[in-house]
């Protein structure tokens, strides 16, 4: 057998660590959502800037195709231009075609990519959420693991004699 004060002093370090414990479990969980938090913000930023570099290569496509294709119309009108196939103007098509399926190309990759990122900002902030809801539980739960140690704590205290229990008989 132990003595009183032992007994009081072992549960009330018991309850005092698991209090201290869904405290710190909470804060790390805490300081995790707000990272993740930031990641969200930084993947969201992400997304912009891609869909506007994107659209700035998809100029630059444009751009491209029309110098390509003033290229080809100033050289067909230095000679004679003559409308049939596999001459100056079935080149400046083609040019014009294949600008345009550029420019569309680095649009739909830009989406692409700015969705992904998007996607993943929605990951960051769900296992945000998740972070925090589990910093609630822990605090709750070191809350009952405290409560737990006090009560195991009185139980062995009476099994050992040290609480009198006769006080709470007469009542009933």
């Amino acid at each position: 057998m132990c003595p009183p004060v032992v007994l009081a002093v072992s549960t009330g370090l018991q309850a005092a660590g698991s209090l201290f414990s869904g405290i710190a479990e909470s804060r790390q969980l805490k300081r995790s959502a707000a990272i993740d938090e930031a990641n969200a913000q930084t993947a969201i930023q992400n997304s912009i800037n891609l869909r506007n570099a994107g659209a700035v290569n998809a100029g630059r496509q444009n751009r491209i195709g029309r110098r390509a294709g003033s290229k080809i119309r100033t050289a067909g009108a230095k000679g004679n231009v003559v409308v049939d196939l596999n001459n100056n103007l079935d080149a400046q098509i083609e040019n014009t075609m294949n600008s345009m399926l550029n420019e569309l190309d680095e649009k739909y990759k830009a989406e692409i990519q700015a969705r992904n990122q998007l996607v993943e900002a929605r990951n960051f902030r769900q296992s945000a959420s998740n972070k925090r809801s589990a910093a609630s539980s822990s605090i709750i739960g070191g809350v009952l693991g405290a409560a737990g140690s006090a009560a195991k704590g009185i139980y062995t205290a009476q099994q050992a004699g040290f609480i009198d229990t006769s006080y709470g008989s007469s009542l009933l």
